[in-house]
């Protein structure tokens, strides 16, 4: 019984992070010069696919993080004989990171930048691999 009340416990509290628990990532191609980004995103289980961004356009896809906290998706990026690729959500960095679930990214050729990080403004890494 008591193992009954537990499970039942910790369902109760996680409960509201399972309702709605939606993330949102934008990306939009902030290359210098106008030049067009090839943008290919995946996780363990998803593949999104290539997309063509020319300057300033986005791409935008939406996921339920799973409830061990280990969400990982990753993106490689090519443009102008250029190939970088970078973790570009990472639940234990991301889940507090983003706005309202939202995380919204730049990227240039120097960098990936997160936008509207909480008390950051424009929150910029290096990318992975280098």
């Amino acid at each position: 019984m008591k193992s009954v009340i537990l499970i039942l416990s910790v369902l109760v509290f996680l409960a509201p992070h399972w309702v709605d628990a939606r993330t949102h990532v934008k990306i939009t191609n902030y290359l210098y010069g106008n030049l067009e980004l090839r943008v290919h995103c995946r996780s363990k289980d998803n593949d999104l696919g290539n997309h063509l961004l020319r300057a300033e356009q986005s791409f935008e896809f939406s996921f339920s993080p799973n409830i061990w906290g280990t969400t990982l998706f990753y993106c490689s990026f090519k443009w102008d004989g250029s190939y970088k690729w970078f973790v570009i959500y990472d639940d234990g960095r991301d889940e507090y990171n983003c706005n309202d679930a939202t995380c919204i990214w730049q990227i240039t050729q120097d960098r990936p930048c997160q936008v509207n990080a909480p008390g950051n403004g424009l929150l910029c890494y290096p990318w992975d691999g280098e």
